[in-house]
């Protein structure tokens, strides 16, 4: 699971990060689909949309904005 982690946010964000030592924060099942959710506080790079053929847009949003 972190090494998936590690490589799509490489592969849609462009950003390197250490393997997460702890288990996620969270975990959402719904529907079939398990959402594992890990806070990320420590990064190299600059994040940017590194997958333009598969996403339109990028931005940040605060909790408030995720429902």
């Amino acid at each position: 699971m972190a090494g998936a982690l590690v490589r799509e946010l490489d592969e849609e964000l462009g950003i390197r990060i250490e393997p997460p030592e702890q288990p996620p924060w969270e975990t959402v099942q719904a529907d079939g689909v398990e959402l594992n959710v890990f806070i990320i506080d420590r990064w190299e790079g600059d994040p940017r949309n590194a997958a333009t053929d598969e996403h339109d847009d990028m931005r940040r949003v605060g909790s408030r904005d995720i429902a």
